[in-house]
């Protein structure tokens, strides 16, 4: 590994941090175990109030460097971390994921056969207490791929990958710049979208994992509600944005249509408004073949004779109700 160091750390950990008090520990050893140790983990608190500050503080290790600031979300704070990090290469982790002790040594020794022209991803699985329970959903882009192909199964439905499988070359990440603040929903979406499309490939390291903490109660991922439809509308369309900045129309046409359908069928169920919002680019775009489930058989009923959209809106309609009465 000596041959790619440079002066400061090889490698910089981001993770933001918000009452992470139960989970933050095993996520900054998962870091501390790394198989290179030539690295700094700069953990940014955003604000939490409970005892997440003393644990991290109590770690007696060099390589730690603990910020704290006011409450701003989780994008202003890996803007934060990323803006105090030295590294050579970038690694967002949130502070309940975890990284296989080789993650980003053999991620290095990928992408520094490639010059650090390309980003690098791993396989991955979904955990909720431990990672022997780990759900793992192979997808068709667990493989190398170019920015277009990438994109393609990410905005699609066929396997977002999230923050922590990847390994981003520091020149990639100051050409992609910050991470969108303000938004709740497909921040991450679109941050690596650009990431993608700064790259000249994805290489897919197979034989080292990423560990994504998911079902737990209040996290972002299960936020719900106009603001999240509002972040997704957001977010689609700055990807858009972005993809035309590369791409002609006419080759990401019918990725940026099904992009839009994905946000439409989650915005319907708390949202219609925005809802049909998006539908009304999806149809700008050329329409999109992707359609919800059909579900159990209320739902196969009011899609038979109303529609997917108006079934989508009783669903959530009908979810509102049950976590009303359980409240």
């Amino acid at each position: 590994m000596s041959a790619i160091r440079r002066s400061g750390p090889l490698v910089s950990v981001v993770m933001p941090a918000y009452n992470a008090a139960r989970t933050i520990s095993e996520s900054v050893k998962s870091v501390l175990e790394q198989t290179i140790d030539d690295l700094e983990l700069v953990v940014v608190d955003d604000g939490s109030t409970d005892d997440t500050g003393s644990i991290v503080r109590s770690f007696d290790d060099p390589r730690i460097r603990y910020v704290r600031t006011e409450n701003s979300g989780v994008s202003a704070a890996r803007n934060c971390g990323f803006a105090m990090s030295h590294g050579r290469y970038l690694q967002f982790l949130d502070s309940d994921d975890l990284l296989h002790p080789a993650k980003i040594e053999r991620q290095i020794e990928r992408m520094s056969a490639d010059h650090d022209l390309s980003s690098a991803v791993c396989a991955w699985g979904r955990f909720s207490q431990h990672v022997d329970d780990l759900l793992v959903v192979r997808g068709p882009h667990w493989r190398d791929c170019d920015p277009l192909e990438h994109l393609r199964f990410e905005l699609c439905g066929k396997g977002t990958m999230p923050p922590l499988v990847w390994l981003v070359p520091r020149p990639i990440a100051e050409q992609v710049g910050e991470w969108r603040v303000g938004v709740n929903r497909m921040e991450d979406t679109d941050y690596f979208a650009r990431v993608a499309m700064a790259s000249r490939h994805i290489l897919f390291c197979g034989d080292t994992w990423g560990y994504y903490r998911s079902w737990q109660p209040g996290s972002l991922s299960a936020a719900a509600g106009r603001r999240t439809a509002e972040s997704m509308r957001a977010s689609c369309r700055a990807i858009e944005q972005e993809m035309l900045k590369h791409f002609l129309l006419s080759d990401v046409q019918s990725i940026l249509a099904d992009m839009y359908r994905f946000a439409a069928i989650a915005c319907y169920q708390h949202t219609l408004d925005i809802g049909r919002e998006l539908e009304a680019d999806v149809r700008r775009l050329g329409g999109s073949d992707i359609h919800p489930g059909v579900g159990r058989w209320p739902r196969r009923l009011v899609t038979s004779l109303f529609g997917w959209p108006f079934a989508m809106r009783v669903t959530g309609l009908a979810r509102w109700v049950r976590t009303a009465m359980r409240t």
